[in-house]
């Protein structure tokens, strides 16, 4: 994949109906359940799920403009985005990038090989940025602590577009995005109406690269 650069503000990064998305072609991605089978040391419970991974498609695109790096992320849902009741969850999506070279998506890093990942979920106003070395080693922060990690979201009654856009240069341990130069990236969808929530969800399978360009 290529973040194509682009002359647009931040705020407009932000903005699906901005010009800045007008000639931006989406990615599409086949997206599966993840194998839980993997984390039954940390969760049996969790380990036993077979009904997630209820979304199967991901349109993904991303742009920069030199400083800040935007990804637009489209599903399909029904739209889930209150709790009302113990046993409902709401949507969410995710994009993930590696901080070693052996991190590995699947397992949302390891020990020593770390991931960072941008998480919406929908009955939140502002994104949360997470540091794993593994599903049972995550640490999830408040956006503020993320080098001004924003988002937006609309659905407009079939489907959801969010956006998620970070400065290049985030602090220390998280991701650090340079323009001319390549990254890797791994996506994650959680369907709230199929009571999704932790590992239950559908990803996007290994790490691709992503070259942003100068």
């Amino acid at each position: 994949m290529q973040a194509i650069r682009i002359k647009a503000s931040n705020d407009a990064l932000l903005d699906p109906a901005s010009s800045a998305w007008a000639a931006v072609k989406f990615t599409a991605f086949d997206m599966m359940p993840t194998p839980l089978a993997m984390v039954e040391s940390a969760s049996p419970f969790l380990a036993i799920s077979t009904d997630h991974g209820a979304i199967k498609h991901l349109d993904v695109a991303f742009i920069h403009n030199g400083s800040s790096l935007a990804v637009a992320l489209r599903w399909a849902s029904a739209r889930h985005d209150q709790i009302k009741e113990l046993n409902q969850f709401v949507d969410g999506v995710a994009v993930m990038f590696p901080l070693a070279r052996t991190s590995i998506a699947m397992t949302m890093g390891a020990k020593g090989a770390p991931v960072n990942a941008w998480l919406w979920r929908a009955n939140k106003p502002a994104p949360f940025c997470v540091i794993a070395e593994g599903f049972a080693a995550t640490r999830r922060l408040p956006a503020d602590e993320a080098g001004d990690l924003a988002a937006s979201a609309h659905h407009d009654g079939s489907r959801w577009t969010v956006i998620m856009r970070r400065s290049l240069q985030g602090p220390d341990g998280h991701a650090r995005l340079v323009p001319g130069q390549s990254t890797r990236v791994a996506f994650a969808v959680w369907d709230g109406g199929n009571a999704e929530r932790s590992g239950r969800k559908s990803f996007s399978g290994d790490f691709i690269d992503l070259e942003l360009a100068r």
